[in-house]
């Protein structure tokens, strides 16, 4: 799960032009384009109060029409490198999937040379010279460098799917770090855990929603008419439980009763 430092502050203007160009963009609107990503300007208000006019030689018009799509097409090629089915991008977000044959690849720690203190001693050892993963990381690394933006190590992470009986661990780097290790991550909303299992995000999504039916019986106690409660759980209770369904539903098993009950 790769992350990028205030991604859209750092958008260079004039590569987006270039990218708009090379995906074909009519040559007429290029000069409107440049008119409208040019000379940018910014000021303030906080209690009444203007700061001074701040000149924005980089991003992009955020809150606009135009601006997700500038963003769109500076940033959707840094994952070319992959097939469409091991890359998962939104927006801002990528995740990045790899399928791995492990026999003949695991090998013990040398902990002699090397006391690790994120590797068991009964854990066997991955080296990230046998993945692609880490050819991946490297280019996503070189395209960040050639777009003038800055990758954010820290909250970059990365998960292991491990369906073998023997457990194993091993390092990937990002700009020459280390990024972590996680078991259990919130892509877009929805916990996704190691195991696979939904039982978490089930857990999560059910408490959510019981804190928001306090907000039906208070509308109920003012006398809001049954018709309105039945719109507003809708939107605010239902939503909350079907989000994302099609991803998760078909992995439920007595979970399932927790969610029909809200």
């Amino acid at each position: 799960m790769i992350d990028w430092k205030n991604a859209f502050d750092r958008q260079d203007p004039t590569l987006a032009i270039q990218k708009f160009w090379k995906m074909g963009l009519r040559a007429s609107l290029i000069p409107i384009l440049v008119s409208y990503l040019q000379d940018r300007k910014m000021t303030v208000k906080f209690k009444g109060s203007k700061s001074s006019i701040h000149s924005l030689p980089g991003g992009g018009p955020q809150g606009s029409l135009l601006g997700g799509i500038e963003y769109l097409v500076n940033s959707n090629d840094n994952p070319d490198f992959a097939s469409d089915d091991e890359k998962f991008k939104y927006v801002d977000d990528l995740s990045i999937l790899e399928f791995i044959a492990l026999a003949g690849l695991l090998c013990d720690y040398n902990f002699r040379l090397h006391v690790a203190s994120d590797i068991g001693i009964d854990s066997y050892y991955l080296p990230p010279e046998s993945l692609q993963m880490q050819n991946n990381l490297n280019n996503i690394s070189t395209w960040t460098d050639q777009n003038l933006m800055a990758l954010n190590e820290k909250k970059s992470q990365y998960m292991i799917f491990n369906r073998a009986q023997a457990d194993f661990n091993t390092r990937l780097t990002l700009n020459n770090k280390n990024i972590e290790e996680v078991h259990e991550v919130r892509l877009l909303g929805v916990l996704l855990t190691d195991d696979l299992k939904f039982g978490k995000n089930t857990e999560n999504i059910c408490k959510r929603a019981f804190a928001r039916i306090s907000m039906i019986t208070k509308l109920k106690y003012v006398g809001v008419p049954t018709q309105d409660l039945l719109d507003i759980y809708k939107l605010f209770v239902r939503s909350l439980l079907e989000y994302c369904c099609v991803a998760w539903h078909s992995s439920l098993t007595q979970a399932s009763y927790d969610i029909e009950v809200v």
